[in-house]
């Protein structure tokens, strides 16, 4: 297991010739991009009763070994335009910013997204200017 988010990635032999080849190809670089955050979308969903229940401290710690994934996919998601999914990462996602005590960071990162989600429900009758999710984060 790595001891910080996305370091066993960063030690990779050929993750910087991987890099370097997905920079030469911007849709294979998109392409690649819309699968990872799909994946860690699917992944924090896992989490979201876990959370809350008896195996929050294992799932804490699994969350904590990706965060830095979660962190990469939420901003995709943000500049991809993806409301729906940032609204189903947001639940699970402040638990745990909650639950770790990071509420600035939670706060930050959800303001990064704020404009995106705000734009998603005001196409689908539910404006406003602030999300309830983005207002969860700020409570703190």
């Amino acid at each position: 297991m790595a001891s910080k988010p996305g370091e066993a990635l960063q030690r990779h032999p050929i993750a910087p010739f991987c890099t370097s080849r997905l920079a030469e190809d911007r849709a294979e670089q998109g392409s690649s991009r819309d699968r990872h955050a799909a994946y860690y979308a699917a992944y924090i969903e896992r989490f979201r009763d876990d959370l809350r229940g008896g195996k929050q401290r294992e799932a804490l710690l699994q969350l904590e070994d990706e965060l830095e994934n979660l962190r990469l996919a939420w901003l995709w998601l943000a500049e991809r335009g993806d409301g729906a999914t940032l609204y189903a990462m947001t639940h699970p996602l402040y638990n745990f910013y909650n639950y770790r005590g990071c509420y600035s960071e939670g706060s930050r990162l959800s303001a990064r997204s704020t404009s995106c989600r705000s734009r998603q429900l005001e196409q689908v009758g539910k404006g406003g200017s602030k999300t309830a999710s983005r207002r969860r984060f700020e409570q703190r």
